[in-house]
């Protein structure tokens, strides 16, 4: 907390100027009032209620392609695929306010998918969730991007959730104090991560412990399905389960 990942969202998305350094997006350099990135950029913010304008669930995931001037036949398209991409096509004509915190964070990032950004900024979408509503947001992110492939930038302090990410980048004061896979750098092989006031994941714990009795767990295993397979691959080759 107060690294900067909320700042870093803002700027990106071209809703705060930036004073140092450059943005680039898909090898195009953005002014520092990157205003072009609010076309490319999708954001999605801690709290729902900041973002979510319609009265239905259809209506506000239109809202932003219209905004666009879209024809009708291609915005319906996008909410389609939207809802689609989220788990919400069974609640299209559902009230806004009938919805739960984690259905209302969904349909927030459907909005943002809506506008098929070229990259999609999340600041902390699981903050205000409980476990389930945390797992219901980060399974339909995966499961989105499945379908549509586009980058992700997921700002978060739970590194349960950066366990996902194909590089994880940590921030302090500002500035990137490291990055790498989330296995090697949450297993504290670029550094302890005391130093960062943070604590590995329980299942990266576990991998770590399993490496430190022989049993070779890859520093990519970094989920609860992943470090099984290993196991039960380690027991086959010793002749146990067959």
């Amino acid at each position: 907390n107060g690294s900067g990942k909320s700042t870093l969202a803002r700027v990106l998305g071209g809703l705060l100027p930036y004073q140092e350094g450059e943005i680039w997006l898909d090898g195009q350099r953005l002014t520092p009032q990157a205003h072009q990135a609010r076309a490319r950029v999708g954001l999605v913010f801690q709290d729902p209620e900041n973002q979510v304008v319609g009265s239905t669930v259809e209506e506000d995931v239109a809202f932003g392609p219209e905004n666009l001037g879209l024809p009708s036949a291609e915005i319906a398209r996008r909410v389609d695929a939207a809802l689609d991409a989220v788990g919400l096509r069974p609640f299209r004509h559902r009230p806004t306010r009938a919805l739960s915190g984690g259905q209302r964070q969904l349909l927030a990032i459907a909005g943002a998918l809506a506008l098929e950004p070229e990259l999609l900024i999340l600041d902390e979408p699981t903050a205000m969730l409980d476990a389930r509503g945390q797992e219901a947001v980060l399974s339909a992110l995966l499961q989105a991007n499945r379908r549509r492939p586009v980058a992700v930038l997921w700002m978060t302090h739970r590194l349960d959730e950066a366990l996902v990410a194909h590089r994880l980048v940590i921030l302090q004061h500002g500035r990137v104090a490291a990055q790498g896979p989330p296995g090697r750098l949450l297993a504290g092989r670029l550094g302890p991560l005391e130093q960062w006031h943070l604590s590995p994941p329980a299942v990266i714990r576990l991998a770590q412990a399993l490496r430190d009795r022989g049993i070779p767990v890859p520093e990519e295993a970094t989920s609860v399905e992943a470090v099984a397979g290993v196991l039960l691959r380690a027991w086959q080759a010793r002749g146990v389960g067959r």
